[in-house]
């Protein structure tokens, strides 16, 4: 038997190199796959903004029939939180287009701007939420600092927007032209940023230029008064994010 393996030595170790050259290839293809899987995940998860999402796209759902059964079953659920339809989808708004834009409206970018409630951080997978700015001397978390009487007049938005804008979300004289092109006429407004998010949950916020259209968040208060909507029965509520216990 020695001399059988001194005499295919040669031989043996070139197999072993190949038996460890194809265990350690399928250990990176196992580890390329769970890594990649992770990662898609991870990516539906962010864009989802929750476990349980409740969505009807293009029509509105109505809290009035949905909130009292979410009561009834009040026991599994530790929060849940309303976000609207995109502004320019909001019925009767006849928006082309929304625009937030430097004062010489040479640098325009495009707006998805979203209603969210006080507590939409509470219900939704906070763990995604990446601060870039804000206000911290106030207290309160981000979405809250959307109603206070600052707040109401600015919008929560994309990181990326802190240099293409120069905007601060500290100083109050940091303020932007947001833009609406409508069918009739077009409208303009000051306002500030609230705080800017380089990752938002159930939002496409970034911090990298070019990172195409982004969502914006503002209060549902400021939404009804720019969607002309005549009350909370009317506004556009869209997603409903549940946070089970």
């Amino acid at each position: 038997v020695a001399k059988n393996l001194v005499a295919h030595k040669l031989r043996n170790r070139r197999t072993s190199v190949i038996y460890a050259l194809s265990l350690g290839f399928l250990l990176f293809c196992v580890c390329a796959y769970t890594m990649v899987l992770r990662y898609s995940l991870l990516g539906q998860l962010r864009r989802r903004g929750s476990y349980l999402r409740l969505t009807n796209e293009g029509e509105r759902l109505d809290p009035l029939q949905i909130e009292p059964i979410l009561d009834k079953v009040s026991d599994y659920i530790s929060d849940y939180t309303w976000s609207s339809v995109d502004m320019d989808k909001a019925p009767d708004m006849e928006i082309k287009g929304a625009y937030a834009s430097d004062y010489t409206q040479y640098y325009k970018f495009r707006q998805e701007i979203n209603a969210v409630s006080p507590n939409y951080f509470d219900a939704t997978l906070d763990e995604f939420v990446r601060v870039s700015d804000s206000n911290e001397t106030n207290g309160l978390s981000l979405p809250e600092q959307l109603y206070t009487p600052r707040g109401t007049q600015g919008i929560g938005m994309a990181a990326r927007y802190i240099d293409l804008l120069g905007l601060n979300a500290k100083e109050m004289d940091s303020t932007f032209l947001l833009l609406f092109e409508r069918v009739a006429m077009d409208a303009a407004f000051d306002m500030r940023g609230i705080f800017f998010l380089s990752s938002c949950p159930g939002m496409r916020m970034s911090k990298i230029p070019g990172s195409g259209e982004q969502n914006a968040m503002m209060s549902w208060p400021a939404f009804l008064h720019l969607t002309n909507a005549s009350s909370f029965t009317t506004a556009s509520f869209n997603r409903l994010y549940i946070k089970l216990k």
